[in-house]
């Protein structure tokens, strides 16, 4: 994995693997804020797992605002965790990795304290040595039983527990997951298009060396200013 350290979470903690294109807890778990002055009173701090998935429920109950009822929804209301200090949020949450279906695309998932990988990727350098677009795939090994972390006692994801120990975790987890992309494959799905601007692809961007697709143009610096009148 990638030992790029991004983020207040992965700060001050040698062990945390990041890497945005796998499931691990560097690449995803990242401190949220909130202020809202007069409303979220401030200097709270809540263990709460949520997601940014929670945005669109959360802003259309503050808004009073029904959401269409022909549909599932991966977020929920987390009001009560900005207003009122709840530390109630997701029991289970779904990694998702942004493509495929089954473990291609959700590798990992949480339960309570427990994460889920049932995909494991490493990870390539953004570029290769010569500052090309980076080339090759990463090794990827599938686990069942899923490969389970305890993330209290060992958010670093460094040492599996032993699954004959939760035997009935993994029997959950595996169940929910399952109930997941039921629900997923029996709900309304949308496609995002970039015909009309492949710039705005995730990593294509153009005027990046770092993240240009393979055979991608840069796209040719701005004009220098014209100089000041003396």
């Amino acid at each position: 994995m990638s030992k790029c350290r991004t983020g207040l979470f992965a700060q001050g903690r040698a062990s945390i693997q990041a890497a945005r294109v796998g499931g691990r807890e560097g690449g995803h778990h990242v401190n949220g804020l909130a202020s809202w002055k007069g409303v979220i009173k401030p200097g709270q701090v809540s263990a709460a797992l949520v997601s940014s998935l929670d945005y669109l429920p959360t802003f259309a109950s503050l808004a009073g605002i029904s959401l269409p009822s022909d549909r599932a929804y991966d977020g929920m209301d987390i009001s009560r965790v900005l207003l009122e200090g709840s530390s109630q949020g997701h029991e289970t949450l779904f990694h998702p990795k942004g493509f495929g279906s089954g473990p291609s695309g959700v590798p990992a998932m949480r339960l309570g304290k427990y994460k889920a990988h049932f995909m494991t990727t490493g990870a390539v350098a953004c570029r290769d040595h010569d500052g090309k677009p980076r080339t090759g795939h990463p090794k990827t090994f599938q686990h069942d039983p899923p490969l389970v972390f305890d993330l209290e006692a060992d958010p670093g994801e460094n040492t599996p527990v032993d699954p004959s120990t939760i035997a009935a975790e993994i029997a959950q987890m595996k169940q929910e997951y399952e109930a997941f992309w039921a629900s997923v494959n029996g709900t309304l799905r949308s496609t995002t298009s970039y015909d009309n601007d492949p710039a705005f692809k995730p990593c294509s961007n153009p005027a990046s060396a770092c993240c240009r697709l393979a055979g991608q143009a840069p796209t040719p610096p701005p004009p220098a200013p014209a100089p000041r009148g003396k």
